[in-house]
């Protein structure tokens, strides 16, 4: 559900007093902020008992050859597979009663690998799918860092990881009786995220 915090309705409050003097048709924020039509659905993906569809890995190795030694040991221990075969997992919001919806891919920053941040986009991803969009978080902890050191050069290897997410996803847009049959529009794609 995203973390827990007042951030989201204090702001949403603090808007609507600064536009209070405006009448609501010609308010941009009231427009932007309005919930759509469409009922919202989700899912993950991945590997894994939680994941509703599963998903394919990729090899990671190349971008973080020259860690090695305790911390990586520890590292594949906690994720219980290595960096050659790399689950492309994370989850989805999609309008229930449209097809061709233009995409967004959102990747999370940097921080404790040990931290889903992935899962806090769930008011942005109920918000957009509810107006027609589909939204995919993409988990990339696996590339944070982890004890008091992150990794080296891993940046390249963030970018390869998402593209090997976005595959993934339009094999599930390509699939049918699938539940993500036909709901993308891969001419229209977007990326956001923030930090890394």
């Amino acid at each position: 559900k995203g973390f827990d915090d007042s951030y989201v309705s204090t702001y949403l409050m603090s808007r609507r007093e600064t536009t209070s003097h405006l009448p609501i048709e010609k308010s941009m924020y009231e427009l932007a902020t309005k919930e759509g039509d469409y009922t919202v659905l989700s899912l993950e993906y991945g590997i894994g008992k939680e994941a509703t569809l599963s998903s394919g890995t990729t090899n990671l190795n190349y971008f973080v050859n020259s860690y090695t030694g305790i911390k990586r040991f520890i590292r594949d221990r906690y994720w219980g597979f290595t960096f050659d075969v790399v689950p492309l997992q994370g989850k989805v919001w999609y309008p229930k009663e449209v097809e061709n919806c233009p995409v967004l891919f959102i990747i999370h920053g940097n921080h404790s690998m040990t931290v889903d941040s992935y899962l806090g986009y769930e008011y942005i991803g109920n918000h957009l799918a509810s107006r027609g969009y589909v939204v995919v978080s993409v988990d990339e902890n696996v590339l944070n860092y982890y004890i008091d050191q992150g990794l080296e050069s891993e940046n390249a290897g963030r970018a390869a990881l998402l593209l090997e997410n976005m595959k993934q996803i339009e094999k599930y847009n390509q699939t049918p009786d699938g539940e993500l049959y036909q709901k993308m529009d891969f001419n229209h794609i977007a990326l956001a995220g923030h930090s890394r």
